[in-house]
């Protein structure tokens, strides 16, 4: 009875004890991002890979002066803004298909509306210099200043003409944009005619 005693309970000993190198893992509860938690670290883990996560994320536009509505930021539809036109592209021949008069290209000229025409109120307006003879003409010019972003937002409107000195300025074609965020933020606008054929660019810099 002793020796069945003693061998029970150094069976009962051996069970419960493992040699070295055969210790159970730690459980693996995910993986996101290249980091795995264990079940006892979950919670430090976690700061690490939202890190992770937020340092790859692209930096939040810049809209200039504006207000955070909880999903991020927002043009102030009351800031000032100065509208520039940049560069653009014109037809080589008037819509009908006939040379420009008194030359073989163009001399394109700019002429911006900013809201529209309702009763007594004519929207605000400015225009480039015409540049001559061209059918990708560069004028880099502010032709509106302090204009509130909610009038921006409304309505945007231009015509390009071919500048005559003795006559009449040929039409080339109208278009019309509505500002959005990305416009403020440094985005490019484009007023374009895909029926006459004629782009303009155009940008926005917030009022000094």
């Amino acid at each position: 009875m002793r020796k069945l005693t003693l061998s029970l309970v150094l069976l009962a000993a051996c069970s419960t004890t493992q040699p070295p190198g055969m210790q159970p893992s730690k459980s693996t509860v995910g993986k996101e991002d290249g980091v795995t938690r264990d079940a006892g670290s979950e919670s430090s883990d976690a700061a690490t890979t939202t890190v992770a996560l937020d340092a790859g994320r692209p930096p939040a536009l810049d809209l200039g002066p504006g207000t955070s509505d909880g999903g991020g930021k927002t043009v102030d539809p009351n800031s000032l803004w100065d509208l520039y036109v940049d560069d653009g592209m014109v037809p080589s021949t008037q819509p009908d298909g006939t040379s420009w008069i008194g030359a073989s290209l163009p001399d394109p000229q700019v002429f911006v509306y900013v809201g529209p025409k309702t009763g007594d109120t004519s929207p605000v307006s400015g225009n480039t210099d015409y540049v001559k003879a061209t059918v990708t003409p560069k004028w880099d010019t502010a032709v509106l200043t302090g204009i509130a972003a909610y009038q921006l937002q409304a309505l945007v409107s231009a015509e390009i003409y071919s500048h005559n000195t003795f006559s009449t300025d040929d039409v080339i074609g109208p278009c019309a944009l509505h500002a959005a965020d990305l416009d403020f933020a440094g985005g490019k606008m484009v007023c374009s005619n895909a029926s006459v054929g004629y782009y303009i660019d155009m940008h926005l810099v917030a009022h000094p």
